[in-house]
């Protein structure tokens, strides 16, 4: 269905990944991955970076799974949520701890600014974004009526011109 519909690749949440895990039906996933022609080309979400860490082992372990995922489907991209510290510093700086992370495994990180967190718009969500590994995930489903795609493209400034994740896929400036 998402080959018909255009799409390159999907996206699978990194709780899915685990269930299949656990339940040994990762061979199932590659059956049907392989059928399809259709690689999982991005990682949903990870969510307790910017407060919890690495230090809560709930957290710790499904950021490891995430890295697991990259590894094994060639993942480039994993979207990133609030919350973060108050203190733009601190949640820029783990922020960009994130973003190393993910490096390490060939990701790009996209933080999507949602309205139920404390990351709820763009400008919040530029105060933390600045790093080479980092963009801004932009949901035309979450963007404010107001605002088209346009609007809020323009909005974010020179981060649109280096790179741009729209609806979970990597743009690099080209259309």
């Amino acid at each position: 269905a998402a080959a018909a519909a255009g799409y390159d690749g999907i996206g699978l949440f990194v709780g899915d990944y685990a269930r299949l895990r656990t339940t040994d039906r990762i061979g199932e996933l590659d059956e049907l991955l392989a059928e399809h022609r259709m690689p999982i080309t991005d990682i949903e979400v990870l969510q307790g970076w910017g407060t919890v860490g690495l230090d809560d082992e709930r957290y710790a372990a499904t950021e490891a799974l995430a890295w697991e995922m990259a590894d094994r489907f060639g993942c480039r991209y994993v979207q990133a949520i609030g919350p973060v510290p108050d203190d733009p510093a601190e949640a820029g700086a783990r922020f960009a701890e994130l973003c190393d992370r993910a490096a390490d495994h060939g990701l790009v990180v996209g933080l999507e600014f949602l309205p139920v967190t404390n990351v709820p718009d763009i400008d919040s969500a530029r105060a933390v974004v600045d790093s080479p590994e980092a963009a801004l995930a932009l949901d035309r489903d979450r963007l404010p009526a107001r605002y088209g795609v346009l609007t809020t493209a323009v909005a974010m400034g020179p981060i649109l011109r280096e790179r741009l994740v729209k609806n979970g896929i990597r743009c690099d400036g080209k259309s």
